[in-house]
């Protein structure tokens, strides 16, 4: 029984992590930048997407670092003419909420991470940004200097049901966040 028990013990604590609180948590950008030095990559993909609506290719990444998949600090980052232009971090722990494992076997955990991983990569997307919708919502200052506005946003999910919503700022050639949902 013990060790049934310990193999779920990453799938009950999971289950009661708010999917926002690392947004701001500055601990956990420490934690990134320590864990990347300290650990290889378990796993790394790319894709090519044009980000800032420039007719040119732009590059994302994304890797996740640790030893198991249920313990890994994935790093998201956006890169646009070779630069930084976005990074966001979130623990694998977010994708193991509500999974359908026909068991919990760390290789069925590992192989359900790795089809996770490959599928939020995939879904980044570009779509037309909706300036009615987005006035009507309480903006941040970085949303409301953005000028001109962009045309389109790119939209990405992770976890259990988070989105986030960005834009292309052009002044500063860094993304902003226009809004997440959970």
């Amino acid at each position: 029984m013990a060790p049934a028990t310990y193999r779920l013990a990453p799938f009950l604590f999971v289950a009661a992590l708010p999917a926002y609180e690392h947004r701001s948590d500055p601990h956990l950008q420490r934690a990134a930048v320590a864990t990347t030095e300290r650990d290889t990559a378990w796993y790394r993909g790319t894709r090519t997407l044009d980000l800032t609506d420039d007719g040119r290719p732009d590059s994302i990444v994304m890797t996740a670092y640790g030893r198991r998949g249920d313990s890994l600090l994935i790093v998201l980052v956006f890169l646009v003419n070779g630069r930084e232009a976005y990074r966001f971090t979130w623990p694998s722990a977010y994708e193991l909420v509500d999974p359908d494992l026909p068991d919990t076997m760390q290789a069925t955990v590992d192989a359900y991470i790795r089809d996770r991983l490959r599928y939020v990569l995939a879904r980044i997307s570009i779509e037309p940004l909706d300036a009615a919708s987005l006035r009507e919502t309480h903006l941040s200052s970085a949303v409301r200097s953005l000028r001109p506005l962009p045309a389109h946003e790119v939209v990405f999910s992770y976890g259990y049901e988070s989105t986030l919503f960005l834009a292309w700022d052009s002044r500063t050639k860094r993304f902003v966040e226009l809004a997440y949902s959970d």
